[in-house]
């Protein structure tokens, strides 16, 4: 009997099963369950059809900012063959960004196709300046580099190269670029322009079609818990009469945002980047890290977005410490950029800069200094990054520009 109870003993410990984990994984489902069914018992059914509100004037708004932004990048290939002033090139990106960013709030109603839009735009925006710095550092190091030195080697079309050749500009020790090459980098899922990229063999269809319908499925998933739990819980907020309910309704609303952020998440890093890389065969598909497990507002910047992160690592971060600026100024610098361009988006989708998502970014370098004191607790640190992030982050901020949004054009009667 005792050989066998020890037997048994050795079996628990192989499977370490996590029984306290896998409780609570029930009881989050079961307490999810149970908020959708108190939603419906007091909403109804509020989805409404995907694009309902669509106008053709949106229609006509995206196709003449696509082609503004097709203009955008034609014009940075051509300036950086004709101009050799790096100032010029960015106060040229940065006046037809804003020319575009107006046309957006003047043409275009619906939200979410002038959010996608805005996104598309910046991407662009980032990829040419980064276009422009990358020819700059050979103009300014040359041949004295080593680093940027090799940038004049010829590389094979294979592997989607430069061409070494002597053209008036950049004379001997300088690249030509091709523009078939440039544009492949403008399709490509990154945002820091290289000489080179690996690149796959062949193209896996059926793998780029099951990522098109999980991006699919997400995008309808994002619409419905809008239309269906978060809208009303703006409303709910709005209404409310006392303390209790108050928090009540921004707890619900924490599990909405929470959702939307994990699927927004999902359908935009893990498909359709992915999508995009298999169909460029671009083959660095590493996107982000497992930000979800940070101990620290610091690590949970430096993970979740991989591409942006390495393009102000590079563009701004760098040279600011190459040309004797602290590390602390340099990053201070990096989220006074990004609080700029997230509050030019969402302000210019929902047509209204109230500055929310700027202060909530900004105010990440606060964060990050009172959550580096939790490094030695990383359980502790995650629970606080997961409950700033849910409950009162950025999230959160982007719902206030939702509730100015809805309470200002779309009143709804709902019964409390």
């Amino acid at each position: 009997m005792e050989g066998s109870k020890i037997l048994v003993n050795k079996n628990i410990k192989k499977r370490k099963i996590d029984g306290l984990k896998n409780l609570s994984i029930i009881i989050s489902f079961i307490a999810c369950i149970r908020f959708m069914f108190a939603n419906y018992k007091k909403h109804g059914i509020l989805i409404t059809l995907p694009l309902q509100s669509l106008l053709f004037k949106d229609i006509q708004g995206l196709f003449y900012i696509l082609i503004m932004n097709f203009f955008k990048c034609l014009f940075a290939f051509c300036n950086e063959y004709y101009f050799n002033n790096l100032i010029f090139k960015l106060i040229f990106l940065l006046s037809f960004e804003i020319f575009i960013g107006y046309s957006n709030v003047k043409y275009i109603q619906n939200v979410y196709f002038s959010l996608s839009l805005l996104i598309l735009s910046v991407s662009f925006l980032m990829k040419t300046i980064s276009f422009h710095i990358y020819f700059y550092r050979i103009l300014t190091f040359g041949g004295s580099n080593k680093k940027f030195n090799d940038a004049a080697k010829k590389v094979t079309h294979k592997t989607c190269s430069i061409e070494n050749t002597k053209t008036k500009h950049f004379a001997s020790k300088y690249t030509k670029l091709s523009f078939s090459y440039y544009l492949y980098f403008i399709c490509i899922p990154t945002l820091c322009f290289r000489k080179k990229y690996k690149i796959r063999k062949n193209r896996n269809w059926i793998s780029i079609l099951n990522l098109f319908l999980k991006f699919l499925i997400s995008i309808l998933l994002i619409m419905f818990i809008m239309d269906q739990y978060a809208v009303p819980c703006i409303y709910n907020i709005e209404n409310s009469r006392d303390i209790i309910s108050l928090i009540e309704n921004v707890l619900d609303l924490s599990i909405s945002t929470t959702f939307l952020w994990l699927i927004f998440f999902y359908s935009c890093f893990y498909c359709f980047l992915n999508i995009l890389a298999r169909i460029t065969k671009y083959k660095n598909d590493k996107f982000y890290k497992k930000w979800w497990n940070v101990s620290s507002i610091r690590q949970f910047w430096s993970c979740w977005n991989i591409p942006v992160h390495e393009w102000f690592k590079e563009v701004v971060y760098i040279p600011l410490v190459q040309n004797n600026y602290s590390k602390s100024h340099a990053s201070c610098f990096i989220f006074f950029l990004s609080a700029i361009l997230h509050e030019y988006v969402i302000g210019a989708s929902t047509k209204m800069f109230k500055g929310w998502i700027f202060l909530s970014i900004f105010s990440q370098i606060f964060l990050i200094k009172i959550s580096d004191y939790t490094c030695c607790f990383p359980n502790l640190g995650n629970y606080l990054f997961w409950c700033s992030f849910c409950i009162i982050g950025q999230p959160m901020c982007m719902f206030l520009y939702y509730r100015a949004l809805y309470l200002k054009k779309i009143p709804l009667e709902m019964s409390m």
